[in-house]
């Protein structure tokens, strides 16, 4: 490997397969999808509250994501406005963040961060949220 991070995905994702037909009747390669299991909608809302609690590029990256989410709009980091959020659209999310996190050093990277940890929590790819529910941060960030 050449230093990126390979996440494994979640244990309840399949893969799908269908085999479609071309206009002479000739089957396709299968089409191959992945259904995407997120965390319960109220685990999300309690989530993005706590992290709008805490004011740092981390926690604005993932109030993005989870906003996202739940409320649909362009993606956080790559403006796309897709008609339904599918597992594509957030591979392509988190295929930016990955950009911007392993690239040349930017300001942006601690919301990538943020952003990309929010995706994979809801998507129960990692089991610590983003913000712990315990998290008390002073406005120094201190705890």
């Amino acid at each position: 490997m050449t230093g990126r991070r390979r996440d494994r995905l979640p244990r309840q994702a399949r893969v799908d397969a269908t085999t479609s037909r071309t206009s002479a009747g000739t089957p396709e390669a299968p089409m191959m999808t992945i259904p995407t299991r997120l965390r319960e909608r109220e685990i999300l809302d309690a989530q993005l509250t706590q992290c709008s609690r805490v004011d740092t590029s981390f926690t604005r990256g993932a109030v993005a994501a989870l906003h996202w989410l739940t409320e649909g709009g362009p993606g956080p980091l790559t403006g796309a406005l897709p008609t339904s959020i599918t597992f594509q659209e957030i591979v392509h999310e988190l295929a930016a963040a990955e950009a911007i996190i392993y690239g040349p050093p930017s300001t942006g990277r601690e919301y990538a961060r943020g952003l990309e940890h929010a995706l994979l929590w809801a998507e129960r790819a990692t089991s610590g949220p983003p913000v712990p529910a315990n998290n008390r941060s002073r406005p120094d960030n201190r705890k």
